[in-house]
């Protein structure tokens, strides 16, 4: 990152001058946040902004089996990452990815530590901190994630987590 003084302006070119520069090295912890598919897009915008702010190095959206929405603007959520990066000061840009169900995101990050935010689990710890170089925490839409997906997630060494006994609305 640089701070520059603009020294001269033609109708093709800017020169600028540059006054001091400043990097930070890529960080060792990589957290990927994937979420279901949320279905008031503002909400989802909000979600997304958020892990963002929370240094998410790419932030994934999937039809869950429970997702009322299946049409996302993949433009438009785009330029509300690019938005959030500019408003947190961060170095990094964070990755969109979107995939149509939890099976892709769970076949594409298998090498990562996954967490995964579910209610029907008993034995559903509480989150720990994110120690692994590449960590993918797992969020539901509005109806959570089916019997389905927790099956298949448990076949993955996904370790479930709760977020407390409150219920939450699906952006927080």
């Amino acid at each position: 990152r640089s701070k520059c003084e603009i020294t001269e302006i033609s109708k093709k070119s800017v020169l600028l001058k540059v006054l001091e520069t400043s990097s930070q090295e890529e960080p060792t912890s990589k957290k990927i946040m994937a979420f279901g598919a949320i279905k008031k897009r503002d909400r989802l915008e909000f979600a997304i902004e958020k892990a963002v702010e929370l240094d998410a190095w790419e932030i994934c959206v999937f039809d869950a089996d429970h997702s009322e929405r299946s049409r996302l603007n993949e433009d438009r959520l785009q330029t509300q990452i690019v938005s959030a990066f500019k408003q947190s000061g961060r170095f990094y840009l964070p990755k969109l990815v979107i995939k149509r169900s939890l099976d892709e995101i769970l076949e594409q990050y298998k090498e990562h530590s996954i967490q995964m935010a579910y209610l029907g689990e008993e034995e559903a710890g509480t989150p720990n901190q994110l120690t692994d170089s590449e960590n993918l925490l797992l969020v539901g839409p509005e109806g959570g994630f089916s019997k389905r997906e927790a099956e298949l997630a448990k076949s993955k060494r996904t370790q479930f987590i709760t977020l407390g006994k409150n219920r939450l609305r699906a952006e927080t």
